[in-house]
């Protein structure tokens, strides 16, 4: 290579490339000694503060591997664009084309779900079945940490979804386990109202929805003929059966409402 530069100026490039050239000083100990001869030190001298003008930006820099990269058909043995330049065509190219490389991945994995469906649900089936108490752990920890956001997606879920709970509830309520749970609950509660010493009649619901004019107590809506007896408060947290206690309520706020406290429950107080 030595030999070319010493014949061809223009092979300067690869002598940077082959590591003579250093921090733009030749590096004469990689030289063998008979060639450092004054001629051709001075001839490299010169040759090192040669500049090159970058096509794109049309800046003039040091032709050197600092400020271009190798390209050996260009002069010098240099690329015709600056680095900087072509870093930034770079970038502009993947951020244009990012979105249409998005694009198609989306449309790619879309069609491949539709033709593995089942190879992907029986997948992540056993991947679930294998890894039961990371998952469990997992969804507990997302519900402590989330407990407001799971309460609200919950809310619109049922929202959307009414008839496809009532009849989840339906088939649950058909189940053994559901049948006796159910008969429970309806003991327990005819248990607690029997033996509750002040009852209320149904002259005490009649006065009770006209006072509130036919409107729901939590949340001023007018139920109609489609209402619930609540009690405001429950009678599993120690409230009387009497007429002071109870309230006429629309079926989505009493069921809400569940066996909370009149200052638990996002509705107005007494």
């Amino acid at each position: 290579m030595i030999e070319q530069i010493w014949y061809n100026p223009d092979c300067l490039g690869d002598a940077v490339k082959a590591g003579i050239l250093f921090n733009m000083r030749p590096v004469w100990s990689v030289l063998p000694r008979q060639w450092h001869c004054q001629p051709f030190r001075a001839h490299l001298l010169g040759r090192i503060m040669e500049t090159k003008i970058c096509t794109q930006c049309g800046r003039e820099l040091l032709a050197n591997l600092d400020y271009f990269r190798p390209e050996k058909r260009g002069r010098f043995g240099l690329y015709s664009q600056c680095r900087t330049c072509e870093n930034e065509k770079r970038r502009k190219y993947h951020k244009e084309i990012s979105a249409a490389i998005a694009k198609r991945q989306k449309e790619y994995h879309k069609k491949y779900y539709i033709d593995n469906v089942e190879k992907i649900r029986a997948r992540a089936r056993k991947w679930h079945h294998d890894h039961l108490e990371h998952v469990h752990k997992k969804n507990r920890s997302w519900r402590k940490n989330n407990h407001e956001r799971k309460n609200e997606i919950n809310r619109i879920y049922a929202k959307n979804n009414r008839e496809k709970l009532r009849q989840k509830l339906q088939r649950w309520r058909n189940t053994e386990r559901g049948r006796i749970l159910t008969a429970l609950y309806a003991r327990n509660r005819r248990a607690t109202i029997k033996f509750s010493e002040i009852r209320h009649t149904f002259e005490d619901i009649q006065k009770q929805y006209q006072s509130q004019k036919g409107l729901c107590w939590w949340c001023s809506c007018f139920v109609g003929n489609i209402y619930h007896v609540d009690h405001i408060v429950p009678l599993s947290r120690g409230g009387s059966n009497g007429p002071e206690n109870i309230v006429i309520a629309c079926p989505t706020c009493n069921v809400r409402k569940n066996s909370k406290l009149p200052f638990e429950w996002i509705g107005r107080l007494f």
